[in-house]
């Protein structure tokens, strides 16, 4: 499963990184979390094997994701001048909130 969430990761920061070149970036980031929800809340729910595997792929989709979109919405909302002191407390905070 682990190989699942990392092959995933990367397929997650390639692809976001893509779609916010084409789309408005705050809803790609909400699919990209209610991805990682959906899995997560069929795993809880189910007594299988298999969404377990795709807890894993939607999971590694959006922590893949989520690298990208803090840096991304970071810089366009607050800045190139203060991106390096908001950032500086998000990244943590959002190491912090995983936990």
């Amino acid at each position: 499963m682990a190989f699942l969430m990392a092959v995933s990761s990367v397929i997650g920061r390639m692809s976001i990184g893509a779609l916010f070149d084409y789309f408005f970036a705050p809803r790609v980031s909400i699919f990209a979390f209610l991805a990682a929800a959906c899995g997560l809340i069929l795993m809880i729910t189910s007594n299988a094997i298999w969404p377990c595997y795709l807890f894993a792929i939607t999971m590694g989709f959006g922590s893949g994701a989520e690298s990208d979109v803090l840096g991304y919405l970071t810089s366009r909302y607050f800045g190139l001048k203060a991106f390096g002191r908001v950032y500086a407390w998000c990244s943590p905070a959002s190491c912090l909130a995983r936990r």
